[in-house]
């Protein structure tokens, strides 16, 4: 079987083959007036073969490299496709992450102030983790919001009418570099799952108030701590503490506009951070 096969493939090999001269006459015959004439035919025949099978391999040549160009062209559709899946699973990655984590991602926010604040000293703190700095530099900043740096303390009718974009990039930039752990928005949302019980508020962020004076008090300092152990919610604290000895802040007036602690501020600041949909 295998050596009919074989004559076969040497019989379709020898049928392509030219026979020359021409019309296979014989070099010495009738046909041609000399050797020459026969041989010039057969120099001739090889010629047109030669010119012929270089056209063929210079066809299959081109063939090839337009299969190469598809195929190179076809592998970097199919690299650029998955770059593009992976650019968009990153995508859906950050925004699941700043859904989950209030914006935590690794994008800058934009340090927006109605006032003309520069938040940037509290980014840089917040996002090398100094909390106490941070912390003491969110009482700054907000003082200077609501134009009571003097006072050095912010009064009722100051957090009333607090600045809503002012109020958003500190609360943004709190949760963002905190991951979702710390931030006034975070403080509200304890607040009303307790029911709005100071209490049980005070445990869950784990504040301890001075003595009580009419309303409440004051976050002692020493209880506001900054390491990574902290509990949800517990900073920033600095704009309702008190150091130890020193007087409380609690003025008012007339109008008992100035009336202010920590349980009155809280409130404000709770039913302010509602009205500013943060």
């Amino acid at each position: 079987m295998d050596g009919k096969a074989s004559q076969s493939g040497a019989r379709s090999l020898l049928s392509k083959l030219q026979a020359l001269p021409k019309n296979a006459e014989p070099v010495v015959s009738r046909h041609w007036h000399s050797l020459h004439e026969a041989f010039t035919d057969v120099a001739r025949g090889i010629r047109v073969a030669a010119e012929k099978l270089k056209r063929e391999i210079e066809e299959r040549q081109q063939h090839l490299q337009r299969q190469q160009e598809e195929t190179e062209k076809l592998r970097q559709q199919q690299e650029a496709e998955k770059l593009q899946r992976k650019k968009e699973a990153e995508r859906r990655r950050r925004m699941e992450s700043t859904r989950l984590h209030g914006s935590s991602g690794s994008s800058e926010l934009p340090l927006a102030s109605d006032k003309g604040v520069d938040y940037t000293r509290l980014r840089d703190l917040l996002k090398t983790g100094q909390w106490k700095k941070a912390d003491q530099e969110t009482l700054a900043v907000m003082l200077k919001v609501a134009n009571r740096k003097k006072e050095g303390w912010l009064n009722m009718g100051s957090i009333e009418e607090f600045s809503c974009t002012d109020l958003r990039t500190i609360d943004q930039l709190w949760v963002k570099y905190s991951n979702g752990r710390y931030g006034f928005s975070v403080q509200k949302k304890i607040w009303l799952e307790v029911g709005e019980n100071w209490n049980a508020f005070y445990t869950c962020v784990g504040w301890q108030i001075t003595s009580k004076w009419m309303l409440g008090g004051w976050i002692n300092e020493k209880s506001i701590s900054y390491d990574n152990a902290a509990p949800l919610g517990h900073l920033p604290g600095s704009p309702f503490a008190v150091s130890q000895g020193s007087p409380f802040r609690v003025r008012w007036d007339e109008s008992m506009n100035d009336l202010i602690n920590v349980e009155c501020g809280i409130s404000a600041l709770c039913r302010r951070i509602r009205y500013c949909n943060i």
